[in-house]
């Protein structure tokens, strides 16, 4: 034969002894326009004579000479079915390989049944690469196709009647086909005979719709830098196979197995395997790999109906009426990790060009905190299994965790981002592109994975500051900040900028003491839930000279863009919403090292008492100079006061919550707001008519019982305190117990800074989807952890939402976690409201940090009557102040005081100006 035909050649592969008159049009079709030749290729067992066979099928096993189970000139009758099959798939694959590689054809086309579809496509799969037209007219093509294509480009065509001689319909078809083939070679030949010289190198990514964003961002950030071409493949089992198939053909120059899915479900039995020999083809052709667990979390399934029996008692989550996802287990994720070490240790040939990333904030979008298939112990099975299979291997193991550290970064968002990493510089794609094609709220997740995975592609080796095999999850200070996204910084300061003007306390102090500097010097480490609101308060601080760091004092209630904005101005913030229980520990662990020049806090502003109580338990040497604390909420005050009585406080405290102007208001006022705002975000529930049940009648009780009550709620009240109970009595609630209360509420509610209010008792006798919630500081007053233990699936019905199917058949509809509902599933109080807490915080810190500067009590009085060292102790605010929060809120509600006159001051024996109550006053 001749290396190159002046007519594109078209190879026809068929069985001719049973398909002879449909392979005879199906050529004659190709021939009547003389623009192709056709090569007829006999793949039949019996053998056929026919003048239009070009390649019979002895002349396929006499040119193949293989091993047994035959050699030259073997007798193919005398096999089975398989065995003849697997023989000639064998013989014609190495027939159709040589004329590939000599260039004769330009295509490939076959028609038949299974038998025949079987034979063409193994000779296909075996002999030809990517992106060379195959095409095969069947009867098979309209069922489970896989097993024909796997991983490669075969294009099926269903025959629609069989393959049983030609007629009218059949004829149609295989011209159609015919048709086909032929505009696909001549393109083909045109591709090859002038190809297009790139000179780029090119870069493998596997993805799944959970993994999209990452891979987006990949994908623009490697074309838009570096000029590479990336082929992105998608994780269906053939897509990885294809993947692994371009690296063996030597057409894909590194790989980032950004998604693994795969190997889940070829373990487990999902439907989407890529086999066994899944990251072998890049680890042994010595490229660039980086191997990341993304989607691992889940094993593939069709309909909800098709997943397996075993798997129906665990997290599922529905993707689409054809796709079902099942969480893998703890057990899976140590398998998943063994297998993937196991993999890359045996078939590895340069291990310093492989690299495995944990993205520790999760998996996938599914599996991170709070969504659907959030299991970090699942999740720790299988960093604890890469970690141990790697051990010792040379191969690198990154754990990675968001966001990523943004050096520059303009005020509008759109200037350009650099990374500087590792003595290299690398300048980052423009921030509004990028957000065309990446939803915000992840774009700094991605970012910091991309950061590794761009590294090991780009570099061979590795300087002296390249981090260590193995990098624990946030190990040290972010650049001084560690957040969700940076890039929100300008919606949270059009938010602050808004609530400034609903906060005049805060603002009015800021006007009345900014000369003075009354905190000029102060380090104040500041725990508390860190919003819109918190910001204006942080800001305050500041323009009053404070130094400040700041955590979130739950892992729920930070609002990202807020966070964002007091990050951009320079403030050291760590949270972000969605913390685990670790991560917010580490938050508070950060803020204590993060002030300027390694100087230590002097002042403490907390909420809830967890900063307090990890100082005083973990660094009392940090308050041998600490003018003090002031603290926000009664769960924290109540831990004071107990400090207190056990010897344990070791520095002054004010307990900012029993100021009037903050429980009177924040708690009574605020949550009888933002309760109703909580409950009705989360569940878009009709209140009214319904039977809620609020857990205590405090401040925060009465605010919420007001508030049920208002939307035409029946409200019921549990209490433990005569005083309290009379007084919700009076107020025309029923008062009960919880084991009374618990059968026929329909809305549950606690309040009370308690443990156990709302436990396994109660549930299990509730209404069918009663709802229950938290609004006190901690987690601890709903059984959570029985709720988990004992119901029978766990669905999320949306972030903060969790719909618990319990024994009995009926579901409870947790919110937030049982955490505070009004930040978890809403944005907590108002700007106004939360300006008399804060305002009271504020005063509170200047009172503690200005004790002993008779010049400034002396200037502003209503200090200096309080002036003077304080021993260690619980104080409150004195009334001079309380009073003064209040006047500060006068004018923004249109509120018109009443003076005294001086006889009347004289009768009652008050000051003209106040105060106007006596310390153990009532409101």
């Amino acid at each position: 034969m001749t290396t190159h035909q002046t007519l594109t050649t078209i190879a026809i592969i068929g069985t001719c002894d049973s398909k002879l008159d449909e392979l005879l049009f199906l050529r004659d079709r190709i021939l009547e326009r003389n623009r192709c030749k056709a090569l007829l290729i006999d793949v039949g067992r019996n053998p056929c004579q026919h003048e239009s066979i070009d390649v019979r099928n002895t002349d396929l096993i006499d040119a193949a000479a293989t091993s047994p189970p035959g050699g030259a000139g073997i007798d193919i009758l005398p096999l089975s079915r398989t065995e003849y099959i697997q023989y000639m798939i064998k013989c014609a694959s190495s027939y159709i390989q040589d004329l590939y590689s000599r260039r004769v054809i330009h295509g490939v086309i076959s028609i038949g049944g299974s038998c025949g579809t079987s034979l063409a496509s193994g000779a296909m799969r075996n002999a030809l690469p990517v992106g060379f037209p195959k095409l095969i007219v069947s009867t098979m093509a309209s069922g489970d196709v896989k097993p024909f294509i796997e991983e490669t480009d075969i294009t099926m065509m269903y025959s629609v009647v069989d393959i049983a001689g030609t007629n009218s319909i059949l004829n149609q078809i295989v011209a159609n086909a015919a048709g086909a083939i032929e505009g696909m070679a001549t393109s083909h030949r045109a591709y090859v005979d002038k190809p297009v010289a790139t000179g780029l190198k090119r870069i493998g990514v596997t993805m799944f719709g959970v993994t999209t964003p990452c891979v987006d961002l990949i994908r623009l950030h490697l074309q838009s830098n570096y000029n590479y071409e990336v082929y992105v493949f998608h994780a269906t089992g053939a897509g990885g196979r294809a993947m692994e198939r371009l690296v063996r053909e030597g057409k894909i120059d590194a790989v980032i197995d950004a998604t693994t899915t795969e190997i889940a479900d070829e373990l487990f039995g999902g439907i989407l395997s890529a086999g066994h020999d899944r990251l072998r083809a890049a680890a042994e052709a010595g490229i660039p790999q980086v191997v990341s667990v993304g989607a691992c979390d889940m094993i593939n399934f069709g309909p909800r109906s098709t997943v397996p029996e075993k798997f129906l008692g665990r997290k599922l989550y529905e993707h689409n009426p054809t796709v079902t996802l099942v969480r893998t287990s703890e057990e899976e994720c140590a398998q998943i990790g063994e297998f993937i070490a196991t993999k890359l240790r045996n078939h590895v040939v340069n291990p310093k060009l492989v690299e495995v990333i944990l993205p520790t904030a999760g998996l996938s979008l599914l599996s991170t905190p709070h969504s659907p298939f959030d299991d970090p112990v699942a999740d720790k099975a299988l960093w604890d299994a890469l970690e141990k299979g790697l051990e010792s291997s040379g191969i690198k193991l990154l754990g990675v965790s968001s966001p990523i550290k943004i050096s520059c970064l303009d005020r509008n968002n759109s200037g350009p981002i650099t990374w500087r990493y590792g003595g290299i510089i690398i300048p980052e794609v423009n921030q509004k592109n990028i957000q065309h094609h990446l939803s915000k709220h992840l774009l700094s997740r991605y970012l910091h994975l991309l950061r590794y995975f761009l590294f090991i592609i780009f570099s061979n080796n590795y300087p002296a500051s390249h981090p260590s095999p193995y990098i624990a999850i946030m190990s040290a200070p972010a650049h001084k900040f560690k957040i969700a996204d940076i890039s929100l910084a300008a919606f949270g300061r059009r938010e602050i900028d808004l609530a400034e003007g609903e906060m005049p306390g805060l603002m009015a102090i800021r006007a009345k003491y900014a000369e003075a500097q009354p905190l000029a010097g102060a380090r104040i480490a500041g725990c508390l839930h860190m919003t819109i609101q918190t910001a204006v308060l942080i800001e305050t601080l500041k323009a009053l000279g404070a130094e400040v760091t700041w955590t979130s004092c739950n892992i729920f209630s930070t609002q990202d863009h807020a966070a964002a904005a007091i990050a951009a101005s320079g403030t050291p913030v760590f949270a972000w919403k969605g913390e685990t229980e670790d991560e917010y520990n580490w938050c508070l662990e950060q803020q204590l090292v993060a002030f300027k020049d390694g100087k230590q806090l002097n002042l403490i502003l907390d909420d809830g008492g967890d900063l307090t109580a990890l100082v005083h338990k973990k660094y009392p040497e940090m308050l041998k100079d600490c003018y003090g604390l002031s603290e926000e909420t009664t769960t924290g005050v109540h831990h004071l006061y107990r400090m207190l009585k056990n010897n344990e406080l070791l520095v002054p405290a004010v307990n900012v919550n029993d100021s009037v102007t903050k429980s009177k208001f924040d708690n009574l006022y605020g949550c009888r707001e933002s309760l109703i705002d909580g409950i009705k975000r989360a569940t878009d529930v009709m209140i009214a008519g319904k039977v809620a049940v609020v857990a205590g009648f405090g401040d925060v009780g009465k605010g919420c019982a007001q508030a049920l009550h208002s939307m035409g709620a029946r409200v019921i009240v549990t209490e433990i305190d005569p005083i309290n109970a009379l007084q919700a009595a009076v107020s025309g609630f029923q008062v009960t117990t919880m084991e009374e209360a618990a059968p026929i509420g329909q809305i549950f509610v606690t309040t009370t800074g308690c443990r156990d209010i709302l436990t396994g008792e109660h549930f299990s006798v509730m209404k069918n989807d009663a709802i229950v919630c938290n609004i006190g500081h901690f987690d601890i007053e709903i059984d959570v952890a029985w709720l988990k233990a004992n119901a029978k699936s766990v669905q999320n019905i949306k972030p903060q939402v969790d719909r618990f199917h319990m024994p009995n058949g009926r579901h409870i509809i947790l919110l937030a976690e049982g955490r505070l509902v009004n930040l978890g599933c809403a944005t907590g109080h108002s700007s106004f409201v939360m300006s008399c807490s804060f305002s009271n915080q504020v005063l509170a810190q200047i009172l503690l940090y200005k004790s002993q500067d008779e010049a400034f009590g002396k200037k502003y009085v209503e200090f200096g009557i309080t002036s003077g060292k304080r021993d260690i102790g619980v104080y409150v605010l004195p009334k001079v102040l309380d009073e003064q929060v209040a006047l500060l809120h006068l004018d923004h509600v249109n509120a018109k005081l009443s003076k005294l006159t001086p006889k009347q001051a004289e009768y009652l024996g008050l000051e003209i100006d106040g105060p106007f109550k006596a310390e153990i006053y009532r409101y």
